[in-house]
């Protein structure tokens, strides 16, 4: 099934123009020539965004860095994978994930499904392989949410250069740095 969803999302890759396209429910031609055809208007889940502020007189100012082309970076990714798993299930959305860190396929563990969310990002910066920060998702899950919780979910993010993943940029996503 995994290798499936791989096909069918090789490649693809969604960003502001995209988002707006699945709401429309319009055949999207993407950045490397991939097309995705996005799902029947109504069943849209548009994942907004926004750049959160980091807490007052936290002792980690200085972790609070955005850098504007990591920040596009994980914007493009989050609000790609987090619609995909909503609309598409998390099967599909477990190709936007780092292959390194995936653990057990998605129909072996038996994930919620996502209804809605949303992304805050506090802090984006580049690293050696690609770019980390921290973020806040917001998720509506429906049925056992497992690590996950129904709401505020605070993450550490990183995003790996990875050929072959939707966006070309690989995503974990721990409760640490």
């Amino acid at each position: 099934m995994v290798d499936r969803a791989r096909v069918r999302l090789a490649g693809s890759l969604v960003g502001f123009g995209a988002l707006v396209g699945s709401a429309a429910g319009i055949r999207l031609i993407l950045g490397n020539g991939a097309s995705h055809t996005a799902p029947p208007a109504g069943t849209t889940c548009a994942i907004p965004f926004t750049l959160a502020t980091p807490p007052s007189g936290s002792p980690t100012d200085q972790a609070y860095a955005r850098d504007p082309a990591a920040v596009a970076v994980a914007t493009r990714q989050l609000v790609a994978y987090l619609p995909t798993w909503c609309t598409e299930g998390v099967t599909a959305a477990f190709d936007y994930l780092d292959p390194q860190w995936r653990g057990d396929p998605p129909e072996v563990v038996g994930y919620p499904r996502l209804t809605s969310g949303a992304v805050e990002i506090f802090a984006m910066t580049p690293t050696a392989e690609g770019y980390a920060g921290f973020v806040n998702l917001t998720l509506h899950l429906s049925g056992d949410p497992l690590a996950w919780n129904d709401g505020v979910n605070s993450r550490f993010v990183m995003l790996r250069k990875v050929a072959g993943v939707p966006g070309d940029y690989a995503i974990t996503l721990n409760t640490g740095p």
